[in-house]
């Protein structure tokens, strides 16, 4: 049964991708390859993995296949054409930041003064 939790917290993080995409998409940004890159590649793949380690607590494999891999968030993003298929390259870089994410949303909370 708990699979089936796993699933649904990995289509809901690959859901929340696809959202972030179509917001990016709508903005413009990818236009600018210079401002493109970085989101694309940097910034929302180190975004949604620190979702999918601190409020989803998925483990590393469930976040990256709901950020990167979901072949229904794949078909959905060729379908609506968010962006431009990339080479293996910035993939398996997005991947690095994805995880970065992730580990940073795994780091343990700091405990307060009160807490003890």
């Amino acid at each position: 049964m708990r699979w089936i939790l796993t699933a649904a917290k990995t289509v809901l993080l690959a859901a929340i991708a696809f959202a972030v995409a179509a917001v990016v998409g709508a903005t413009g940004l990818q236009e600018s390859y210079t401002l493109a890159l970085p989101v694309s590649v940097v910034l929302c793949p180190m975004l949604l993995g620190f979702i999918g380690g601190r409020w989803l607590q998925l483990g590393p494999i469930a976040t990256l296949v709901g950020i990167d891999f979901l072949p229904i968030v794949m078909a959905l993003d060729a379908r609506f054409h968010l962006g431009e298929p990339v080479g293996f390259g910035w993939l398996a870089l997005s991947v690095v930041f994805a995880w970065l994410g992730w580990r940073l949303g795994r780091r343990p909370k700091k405990l307060k003064s009160e807490d003890l």
